[in-house]
Order: structure tokens, then C-alpha cells, then sequence
């Protein structure tokens, strides 16, 4: 008698256990963090600027324990990049930290207070366009929170003076005109091309047609062949850059005998073309 009713005090003790065990369970699997926007971290990016996009983690009363996060992997097709440029910046850590090792994210002591972290991102002009994925992973059970960056294709193009004067001449005596070329591209590879418009007289209905309009590239130690600009021509060539004198060009105005004397104004195109 006292053998059964031993057995069924340990019996019973085992079903309280089981019962505690399950009850803690449920309550554990309570605490976590909501992440907003639940799309994650979208970052649209030029060279030479700092792009940014922010996240909200919202934790539960029971969520008392730190949170950290690194960054994964960031991949293109056929590109990484260095995850050390990427930054995260919130109230834990001390101004932008990169993503390379773990960052806090949560304390564990936000009482179901929000947190906002920033994450930035800076490229350069030697990073090909393109959507670059990967996410962050926590250093527990959070979730992941999904990264993107699209870097934009982008150009810049000046030209030192942006306005000129060319004098007529010949090809066999020529008056020079020199304008410098400043760019700055992250395209894998692009083209420069140049066109001219007619040179209309500023006071009648002359004109100067563009199939008397020449450059070349100067180059004092090889002297360049003329090339007219009647049509879209190309004259120089590069891979991504950034900003800096590519080039400096020299043009001229033939003459002739009839053109009457004065101001002639008229545009020359140039063109960039970009690959991927």
C-alpha cells in the first residue's frame, strides 16, 4: 500500500514538472523583437555621397537580453563589397561602427521601448552599378534583417572653360582653342563622342557649317590626326573613374574667304555613352 501510494506521489510530482517545464517554455518563446519595416533596410546609393535607411526594432517586456548584429556577405552578381563600409548608428553605439562584427542593436533593458538604428553606406566611384543583397544576422534567435543597396549609375562631366572662343584659321596654320575635360564615372567602361552644331552669324542669316568645325586630342609628343564634327564622333574612351582630367581637347574653325567678319554662336555636343 505505502509502495503505491509512493508511486503516485512521484507521478504526480513528474506531471507538476512536466507542466512547470511547458508553462516556462511558452513563456520564453513570448520574448522577442518586432522589426519595422518587416522589408528590412533598402539603401539607394551615388558615388561620392553618403545614402542611408533607418530600421525599428520594437522588443517585448521579456526581451532582456542584448541584441547584436554583423553584416553578411554583400554580393551583386559578380561584385562584393568590403562589409567594413558599411556603418550602423544608434544610441548604443559611438557615431557610425562598421558592420563587420557585431553591433548593439538592443540592450536588453529598452522595457518594450523602439529603437532606430541608421544604417549608411558611402560608395565610391570604382563600385559598379547594380542591386547588392545580403542581411544582417543576429548574434541569438532574432530574426535576420534583410539588406539591400542599389548603387545608381552616375556621371559627371565639366568642361574648364565651360564657354570658348574659337578663332578661324586654317589646318595648315591653325589657332587653337584648349579645353579641359573633367569626369568622373562608375560605369565598368564608357565612350566620350562630340558633335557640332552650324555656327550661326549673331547678326544675319550667315553661317559656318559644322563640316568645318575639327578637334583632336592634344598630344604634344604625338600630335593627333583632326577630326571633323559634322557627325557624332568618338574621342576618348575610359573605365570608372573618379573625378579628374580625362583629357584635353584642341579645336579650331577652318575659313574661308567669304565669311563675313563678326561673332558666330553655336553649340558643341558631348556625349557620354556608359556599359555595364
Amino acid at each position: 500500500m505505502q509502495k503505491k501510494l509512493k508511486e503516485e506521489m512521484i507521478s504526480s510530482y513528474l506531471k507538476t514538472l512536466c507542466f512547470f517545464l511547458l508553462l516556462v517554455s511558452v513563456n520564453a518563446s513570448q520574448a522577442g523583437v518586432n522589426i519595422l519595416p518587416s522589408t528590412g533596410i533598402e539603401i539607394v546609393a551615388t558615388p561620392g555621397v553618403v545614402a542611408n535607411d533607418s530600421v525599428l526594432l520594437k522588443p517585448s517586456s521579456d526581451q532582456t537580453t542584448a541584441l547584436q548584429y554583423r553584416l553578411r556577405t554583400l554580393r551583386s552578381d559578380d561584385q562584393e563589397i568590403d562589409k567594413s563600409r558599411v556603418k550602423v548608428k544608434n544610441r548604443y553605439t559611438k557615431g557610425a561602427q562598421s558592420l563587420d562584427r557585431y553591433r548593439t542593436f538592443l540592450s536588453g533593458q529598452e522595457k518594450s521601448n523602439p529603437v532606430t538604428s541608421t544604417v549608411e553606406f558611402k560608395p565610391t566611384w570604382s563600385d559598379i552599378p547594380g542591386i547588392y543583397i545580403s542581411s544582417l544576422a543576429a548574434n541569438g534567435n532574432a530574426s535576420d534583417i534583410p539588406l539591400k543597396i542599389t548603387i545608381k549609375p552616375k556621371s559627371l562631366f565639366t568642361l574648364q572653360p565651360a564657354n570658348f572662343t574659337i578663332a578661324t584659321s586654317s589646318l595648315k596654320a591653325p589657332i587653337i582653342s584648349e579645353v579641359n575635360i573633367v569626369m568622373g564615372s562608375n560605369s565598368p567602361r564608357w565612350e566620350l563622342y562630340l558633335v557640332a552644331e552650324n555656327l550661326k552669324f549673331q547678326s544675319g542669316r550667315n553661317k559656318i557649317k559644322n563640316d568645318r568645325v575639327f578637334a583632336r586630342v592634344k598630344d604634344e609628343q604625338n600630335p593627333k590626326t583632326w577630326k571633323l564634327l559634322n557627325k557624332k564622333t568618338k574621342f576618348v574612351s575610359g573605365i570608372a573613374t573618379s573625378v579628374v582630367t580625362i583629357a584635353t581637347l584642341e579645336f579650331l574653325v577652318e575659313s574661308e574667304r567669304d565669311d563675313q567678319a563678326g561673332d558666330y554662336l553655336g553649340n558643341i555636343k558631348f556625349l557620354v555613352r556608359n556599359f555595364k
